[in-house]
């Protein structure tokens, strides 16, 4: 098992979510720190967005610190504990809202493709789309 950027990285399906932890100065966080919970868009998400948008998101370096923390809850929470605990404080300050759908489980507009990718510091739950912080 490893950390929640080495865990990402080997799923293969967060290239773009990587780039931008990166860009934003947050990978060390991830790495050293911990535990998290990461709501991680994976590269479909991002594939909604245009070259130019996307180029345009990368580019202002503290608005996409603030959406990625967003993504980000303080301790472990595996998704039925994100369900039972519905509300979550991000790391950005925001809260963000879990809640089954069916089979399915949203996180705010974000349904969970992937849950419980368990990591040395933490969990991922892929998600299909960016949360916007409110």
């Amino acid at each position: 098992m490893d950390d929640i950027i080495e865990t990402a990285r080997e799923c293969g399906s967060f290239k773009t979510l990587l780039n931008a932890l990166e860009t934003a100065g947050l990978k060390d966080l991830l790495i050293n720190k911990g535990p998290f919970t990461l709501y991680a868009p994976d590269d479909d998400a991002f594939s909604t967005f245009s070259e130019k948008e996307l180029d345009n998101l990368l580019a202002d370096k503290e608005e996409l610190k603030q959406i990625l923390l967003y993504h980000i809850t303080g301790g472990k929470a595996m998704l039925q504990d994100a369900v039972q605990l519905k509300s979550m404080r991000t790391l950005q300050g925001g809260d963000i809202i879990a809640e089954e759908s069916g089979d399915d489980v949203n996180v705010n507009n974000a349904k969970v493709v992937h849950s419980d990718i368990e990591c040395t510091n933490g969990v991922i739950h892929s998600i299909d789309r960016l949360l916007n912080p409110e």
